[in-house]
């Protein structure tokens, strides 16, 4: 159990509210509820007892659980069903320590994200959504308890996240706070400009700056559409000629199954490494908030270009073809 609160005073009547359960629960449920109650001194015993119910009895974590029904719901879930996602465990977990005098509350939000290495962000998804609870304990507090761990352990681990990576990177979303923050070589808060002070030389040095790099930006915006156009084309090019992309398939995922297929064709094995600077460069191009560098951006270019020609010509020529790339 992890405390999630300091230690401060409730009014009964707010925690009466959390002691409150709809309708009339069946014998099975009190009987359930007693031996769980059974030679507890916290909200803590409690919660051992019910992970321990929930392996004993055989539990399972299913994202397409079968249909509950109505009033009996939870005793469904609890003696018939046996599985479900994190909003049955939590639901059913609080339910019961509420019929235990112990005061719980549903918390609902997200767990874990995906790091996108490109643009030093986290994508947070749908996907992601967790449901948990919250114990009221007299000397903690609100004690968070994920009762889904007891029963699927890895939805407490938080995917591809490390504590490092989440503790120093900033989710930037546009490439203007990057220049700002490069400016002025902070890179672990974004400057508020309202605490700036310049006088009119700095001031307008910093305008005509922005406007350079806006000016270079919108450059580099119709280069890089240009560049996108000519991936297109490499791709439908790679569908004829190698493996077609799955729609739902990610880049990278089709990076790594392509260049694995490739390793295993004689005539294809010399795009190997083409095909893999083209992917990571392009995925950076697509994902990152900063985009490729200029200079980067033209080897993309010459890449694609060399790689599509290379796809076009009969596989004795590729290897001669190669030999020209920049």
């Amino acid at each position: 159990m992890c405390p999630v609160s300091h230690i401060f005073k409730v009014k009964e009547a707010d925690l009466a509210s959390y002691l409150q359960v709809e309708g009339t629960q069946s014998k099975k449920i009190l009987n359930l509820v007693a031996s769980l109650k059974e030679n507890i001194s916290n909200p803590n015993d409690f919660r051992r007892n019910f992970f321990h119910f929930l392996k004993n009895e055989k539990f399972k974590y299913s994202l397409t659980p079968t249909s509950l029904h109505g009033n009996r719901s939870l005793e469904e879930f609890l003696f018939q069903s046996k599985e479900g996602f994190c909003e049955h465990y939590a639901a059913a977990f609080a339910t019961l320590a509420r019929l235990a005098g112990i005061p719980s509350r549903i918390i609902t939000g997200f767990q874990g994200g995906d790091y996108n290495p490109y643009g030093s962000f986290w994508i947070i998804s749908y996907r992601d959504a967790h449901a948990w609870v919250e114990l009221w304990d007299e000397k903690q507090g609100w004690v968070r308890v994920d009762p889904t761990t007891a029963i699927a352990p890895h939805r407490a681990v938080l995917n591809v996240m490390d504590k490092y990576h989440l503790e120093n990177t900033l989710m930037v979303v546009d490439a203007f706070f990057f220049w700002i923050r490069g400016l002025f070589d902070n890179r672990d808060t974004l400057i508020s400009l309202d605490d700036l002070t310049l006088d009119p030389f700095h001031l307008g040095a910093l305008i005509f700056v922005l406007l350079c790099w806006l000016q270079v930006r919108r450059l580099n915006q119709d280069y890089k559409g240009t560049v996108q156009k000519l991936f297109l084309k490499v791709a439908l090019l790679l569908d004829e000629k190698t493996i077609r992309r799955e729609r739902s398939e990610g880049y990278e995922n089709y990076r790594q199954r392509l260049l694995k297929w490739a390793e295993g064709q004689k005539n294809m094995k010399p795009l190997g490494p083409l095909m893999d600077r083209v992917f990571t460069r392009f995925i950076k191009l697509k994902y990152s908030a900063i985009g490729l560098p200029p200079q980067e951006l033209r080897v993309l270019h010459n890449e694609l270009k060399v790689l599509r020609r290379a796809l076009k010509l009969k596989t004795n020529f590729i290897s001669q073809l190669l030999r020209r790339v920049p």
